[in-house]
């Protein structure tokens, strides 16, 4: 039993990000000369802690689009603020401006937040909680699980540790076993891999929560919590943890698979495979719309199904905090050959829905779809095109969706290129854009000429309740996003 393959973007995670934006303008009040954008680092582990950022060693350059530029883009570099969580610059009056900046990702890359005001409040994610160490050196676990009735071939038997967001499986019992182990099981990648992105593997602490699952096919009938500790070097920590049944109750929630299918239907480059599934999550994350945390219940879907969901879930976590979170997931899929070498890579379109369980939910995917991108108005209709694209000039990058009252519009730039080996193509993320427009501008040097690139356009609806006022940096259910997977294109001079 895994976890679903599940395409998200609210947080800036492993390539993926979310910008929020203070608009302190009107139409009728000029845009002032200061400007300032300044980032909060979101620690996402057994609990969501916020604080300052820092932001030293990074960049940020205020971008104004300027024919008389040789670039077309006049660049005036920020300044990092003392608190060193805030860049500041003065700006021409009245001005409309865009801030590029890096944040401390795993792997940096540049970003673009194209919001129509001068004060920036963002906010990004890192699976982690505070101050997060490397793992001890030869450290271990020796485990023994005591089960609440005799064990039954074919049911897993999972340890989860929520902050460093790992989990060791463990080889099955003999039937009507009552417990498992001890058995030592030693803390590094091979034994402990990673629930999301790839990053270095964290020491456990007593900020962290380790759990015990226990599943019969996807349902989790069986959990137990177990007493935090600190890991040490070389030092091998005794868990030992009884598991109690699983209180169940039959969801109540409605979808729209075949609607849903409908629209993945519609986009240019089309794809050839639908893919769909639900899953129900206690995840710490969830007011993010965030669905990391151990399964309770989930399942693949058809678009012929009648979409009344009511399989049996309970979530044993729900006194610590982590909340009951739906996502309905479905994707389009396409394969292209990328040359020279004809190796292959999987493209998507899809929509994406999370809210949390309750009774009678009707889970929408409200979020428009991208069903076309263009890039400086060439459409990008299919795989293998060529962009000619002046290296002098900013590139303009629009999505056409199906439904166009969105919240927020995202764009990130992908080079297609082979691994160092040669045996498969990595799509490396070089650039994400932002803004509450389907068309954004971008600078010219982030396309470099003989090389491919394809376009990922997002549209997002919902989650954030207080944007009427400014304040994007509160979030809430429910949210939405649709995504496409532009047609891959090699760049050319003129």
């Amino acid at each position: 039993m895994g976890r679903l393959a599940i395409s998200l973007v609210g947080l800036a995670l492993g390539g993926c990000a979310q910008v929020w934006g203070l608009d302190e303008t009107t139409a009728d009040i000029p845009l002032p000369p200061q400007a300032s954008l300044q980032l909060d680092r979101l620690s996402m582990g057994a609990t969501m802690e916020r604080r300052p950022a820092d932001l030293t060693g990074m960049t940020a350059t205020y971008l104004i689009e300027d024919a008389a530029d040789p670039s077309g883009m006049r660049r005036i570099p920020a300044t990092l603020a003392d608190s060193n969580d805030r860049w500041t610059a003065e700006l021409p009056e009245g001005v409309a401006a865009s801030v590029e900046f890096t944040q401390p990702d795993l792997t940096p890359f540049r970003r673009l937040y194209t919001f129509p005001n001068r004060t920036l409040l963002s906010l990004f994610g890192m699976y982690e909680h505070p101050g997060p160490e490397p793992a001890p050196m030869t450290a271990a676990a020796a485990v023994q699980i005591t089960l609440p009735s005799p064990y039954v071939a074919g049911e897993l038997l999972r340890l989860y540790a929520v902050g460093p967001w790992v989990y060791h499986d463990f080889a099955p019992p003999a039937d009507g076993a009552t417990s498992l182990g001890p058995v030592t099981v030693p803390y590094d990648a091979a034994n402990w891999p990673t629930t999301n992105s790839a990053k270095p593997l964290q020491r456990i602490t007593t900020a962290d929560r380790v759990v015990a699952l226990r599943y019969s096919g996807n349902l989790l009938t069986a959990a137990g919590e177990v007493v935090p500790f600190d890991q040490e070097q070389g030092a091998t920590t005794n868990i030992s943890v009884a598991l109690s049944p699983v209180t169940q109750t039959p969801l109540d929630v409605k979808i729209d698979p075949a609607g849903t299918a409908m629209r993945l239907g519609m986009t240019s480059p089309a794809g050839a495979s639908v893919a769909m599934a639900w899953s129900v999550v206690a995840a710490p994350p969830a007011i993010y719309a965030n669905n990391q945390g151990p399964v309770l219940q989930s399942s693949g879907i058809a678009a012929t199904d009648g979409g009344m969901i009511t399989l049996p879930y309970g979530n044993p976590f729900t006194g610590i905090g982590w909340r009951s979170l739906f996502t309905f997931a479905s994707n389009k899929s396409r394969v292209y050959m990328v040359p020279p070498m004809n190796l292959p890579v999987t493209l998507y379109a899809g929509l994406n829905a999370f809210d949390e369980v309750k009774a009678g939910l009707q889970v929408e995917q409200a979020a428009g779809l991208p069903v076309l991108v263009s890039i400086n108005k060439i459409p990008l209709t299919s795989d293998g095109l060529t962009a000619m694209l002046d290296p002098a000039t900013p590139v303009e990058l629009t999505l056409v969706a199906d439904r166009t009252a969105n919240t927020l519009y995202q764009f990130n730039v992908y080079e297609v290129a082979p691994n160092s080996a040669a045996t498969a193509i990595e799509l490396k993320i070089v650039y994400a854009a932002y803004g509450l427009e389907p068309t954004i501008v971008v600078p010219h040097d982030v396309f470099e000429t003989g090389k491919s690139y394809l376009l990922r356009a997002h549209t997002i609806k919902g989650g954030f309740p207080t944007i009427a006022d400014g304040n994007l940096q509160n979030r809430d259910l429910p949210y939405s996003v649709g995504y496409l997977d532009s047609g891959v294109f090699t760049v050319t001079a003129p």
